[in-house]
């Protein structure tokens, strides 16, 4: 094997030849001129901040006595990696003509929505330029989103079609619909006359759908909207348009439809009629009775604001009916006081209300009071908006003692804001069991007052099998805090729910939050319940008002 003599001699030699080299005159290396060149730019305070089409680049230069300082920059982007060796025929460069010379430095005439890459370089007259400096060590940023689209109105959206707009003359070639459940696309190339009037009708829309639409310039973005397509109108027996010249839904007009419906059904007992409400419209809705068997949808037809209908008189669901629906409308009160104030018997397979907005039914919305024996099986509130009700009874008040219940309380998707705050429940029922309430993704503000119960049955012995309460917001409240929370026999399932701190009922399950209404919404006295960005984070409420995603 090598002696460890050979390993030492060489070691030796090493020595006495660096002992030599540092015999210089005065540490006075020699040094080849050509080797020395700027300092790069410091990459830690290397920054860039985009719009659609350009970057501004914030930088700070290294400086020192001894290295000249930089008389202009060089910068290249590209769509692919800088790194040196890697062949790039797509380089852009800005600042050869020496006109880029302080920080910060605006690079124009990008793509937008596109990812670039980044280097820099420092260059002197005197000395050598440096070396590149990479964008955060080869990371890349990215361009924002253009947006030629204009707003899509409700006025543009059917359920089978929307009418899209964006900048007249625009360079574009064609639009991609691409339907978000299941990822089915479609392309509309576009003519010259439809880029020069700069709008199109994409057909062939499936009704209550979402849809990603993106306008491009051969393979660029240039706008994007997401959509959903309104409810089409639902099937019947018979269905039926309300024309311009009908001011007021009335008893004589309700047995005109029932009677058509029949006909169609074939059935004196068991039929069903759509009853289509023009956008924009407004009509009085006056004293009426829903007749036996018939089951109703009171629809609002797209292509507008949602007809509203003006209540002079409570609705009537006297007899048997499979459903009573309303659908894309708002409810007002104008002088019924109820929406609901049932007293003869009455058994419904469902009364819903979905996209809706109901306002100031002054003394509540729903009521079953002493009378016959009453049963809704299912009452069903789904992305609706309730706003001023309920001064004399709870919102949903069944003190019929027994003889009338909501069986099926389900509550998804919807806004209450200033409900019963004079002293009443949310929900109450006197003494009467049901089978199961479930309230979600909910946002309540100034609810439920003068110390009563959220919900009640009167006694802890009595209620629903099952009561649950999830990803819902509960704020603001008309009194100070009171021990009457939930009265009834079930324990409720409450989860994903938080609680401003003015509001006061301590439901168990709720998480406070350290935010007043006032923080955590944006205009809540106004109607606005838009969670400001910066406070909850987790997906809670009403999903309406879900901060935009940047």
């Amino acid at each position: 094997m090598k002696s460890i003599k050979n390993i030492l001699g060489a070691a030796s030699m090493m020595t006495l030849a660096l002992s030599a080299t540092s015999c210089t005159d005065g540490n006075d290396w020699d040094v080849d001129g050509s080797l020395s060149r700027l300092f790069g730019v410091n990459s830690d305070k290397l920054t860039v901040e985009t719009t659609e089409t350009t970057a501004t680049v914030t930088f700070a230069a290294y400086t020192s006595k001894e290295v000249a300082e930089a008389e202009y920059y060089v910068f290249e982007l590209s769509k692919d990696s800088l790194y040196e060796g890697v062949e790039n025929a797509n380089i852009v460069t800005f600042g050869e003509d020496k006109s880029l010379t302080t920080s910060p430095v605006v690079l124009t005439g990008l793509d937008n929505d596109s990812k670039y890459y980044m280097r820099v370089k420092s260059i002197s007259s005197t000395t050598n330029e440096s070396k590149w400096v990479y964008y955060k060590k080869g990371q890349s940023f990215k361009t924002k989103a253009e947006q030629i689209f204009n707003e899509v109105s409700a006025s543009d959206l059917f359920d089978d079609h929307v009418r899209l707009t964006w900048t007249a003359g625009a360079e574009v070639t064609h639009i991609t619909v691409v339907q978000t459940d299941n990822g089915a696309k479609k392309q509309l190339d576009l003519s010259e006359e439809i880029k020069a009037q700069g709008r199109a009708v994409v057909s062939g829309l499936t009704g209550n759908t979402t849809y990603l639409i993106t306008i491009y310039n051969g393979s660029v973005k240039r706008g994007q909207l997401t959509i959903t397509t309104p409810a089409p109108m639902p099937a019947a027996d018979y269905k039926v348009t309300l024309g311009a010249d009908v001011t007021e839904i009335n008893q004589d007009l309700i047995d005109e439809i029932a009677d058509q419906a029949k006909a169609a059904a074939g059935s004196e007992t068991n039929y069903s009629a759509t009853i289509g409400i023009k956008a924009d419209a407004t009509l009085d809705f006056g004293s009426v009775v829903i007749p036996e068997g018939m089951s109703v949808t009171f629809f609002g037809i797209a292509g507008g604001e949602a007809p509203t209908l003006k209540f002079t008189k409570a609705l009537g669901i006297d007899g048997s009916h499979s459903f009573i629906k309303f659908q894309n409308v708002n409810l007002v009160d104008n002088g019924a006081a109820y929406f609901i104030n049932q007293k003869n018997a009455c058994t419904i397979g469902e009364l819903s209300m979905e996209d809706c907005k109901v306002d100031n039914f002054k003394t509540t919305v729903f009521r079953m009071q002493k009378g016959g024996t009453m049963t809704i099986s299912n009452l069903v509130l789904t992305n609706s908006i309730f706003t001023k009700c309920g001064s004399g009874y709870a919102f949903i008040h069944a003190d019929a003692n027994k003889a009338g219940k909501f069986d099926n309380i389900k509550i998804d998707k919807c806004t209450f804001n200033t409900i019963c705050t004079t002293g009443k429940h949310f929900i109450y029922s006197k003494e009467t069991p049901t089978t199961s309430i479930a309230i979600s993704n909910s946002t309540f503000y100034n609810v439920n007052g003068g110390g009563q119960f959220f919900i009640d049955f009167n006694k802890d012995t009595i209620g629903p099998n099952s009561l649950s309460i999830l990803n819902c917001i509960f704020s603001k409240q008309p009194d100070e805090a009171t021990n009457k929370n939930i009265r009834c026999s079930a324990t409720p399932e409450i989860a994903g729910c938080y609680n401003t701190n003015d509001w006061f009922k301590a439901f168990t399950g709720l998480t406070a939050l350290e935010y007043s209404s006032t923080d955590l919404f944006t205009d809540p006295a106004n109607g606005d319940f838009t969670i400001k960005k910066g406070t909850l984070t987790e997906k809670a409420g009403d999903p309406r008002w879900y901060p935009t995603e940047d």
